[in-house]
């Protein structure tokens, strides 16, 4: 994950992820077989790497790198913002007629940039898309 890059050792990224999740100290022990001061130990630790002081920080700072990985698709680069909107909107399942409502065109315009992202991002389905907007990979075709 994006804490690695802090040089967390695999159990204080496991130990901060469920502690940013809202498990309690307690629980993170039980639930990863280690005692309350290991935990602790780790969080400390965590703490100091990420130089983060508190949970809301340290929320934060998570939030903060989840957002620049989507941030930086380097596939929703290639499109204008009309049609960053209307991917997001097909990603969400809206149909043509209703993209061009959300966004104010007819449904023949819409279907027209469709065309177009799809050509521009190398998509042949809403699938494909939702795939790659999301960094997720496919099987290859059989």
């Amino acid at each position: 994950g994006p804490l690695r890059t802090y040089g967390l050792s695999v159990k204080e990224n496991e130990t901060v992820l469920k502690y940013a999740d809202g498990m309690t100290v307690k629980q993170i022990a039980e639930d990863t077989g280690v005692t309350v001061n290991t935990v602790n130990y780790y969080l400390r630790k965590a703490y100091r790497k990420l130089n983060v002081h508190s949970r809301q920080e340290l929320a934060a700072l998570l939030n903060e790198s989840d957002h620049t990985a989507k941030k930086e698709n380097p596939a929703l680069a290639k499109l204008n913002p009309k049609q960053r909107k209307m991917v997001e909107l097909l990603c969400l399942g809206h149909t043509v007629k209703e993209i061009a409502e959300e966004i104010g065109l007819s449904a023949h315009t819409v279907k027209d940039y469709v065309k177009e992202i799809y050509a521009t991002l190398d998509v042949h389905s809403r699938l494909e898309l939702a795939a790659l907007v999301n960094n997720f990979s496919l099987p290859p075709k059989k």
